[in-house]
């Protein structure tokens, strides 16, 4: 926020995606830590695919990645 780490003291971060190993995967269903605000960054798939019960906002950011054919090449590629 100010530059001096503010931000880091009240939120807590957790990615959440199909890359991650489990043990990670299940933190997102873990509470904070005392004082801090969970804030987990999903993929569209996982956003749709699970529910965390202490959630209470959602935000979504609309990207989204889509096969197109390369009309060139013919091969598929990821957009």
């Amino acid at each position: 926020l100010d530059g001096s780490g503010t931000i880091k003291k009240i939120i807590h971060v957790l990615p959440l995606h199909a890359n991650l190993h489990a043990r990670e995967q299940l933190a997102a269903f873990d509470p904070p830590p005392r004082g801090k605000t969970k804030v987990i960054l999903a993929t569209d798939i996982a956003e749709a695919s699970i529910t965390i019960p202490t959630v209470t906002l959602v935000i979504d950011a609309g990207l989204s990645r889509c096969v197109l054919l390369d009309p060139v090449t013919s091969l598929p590629h990821l957009t």
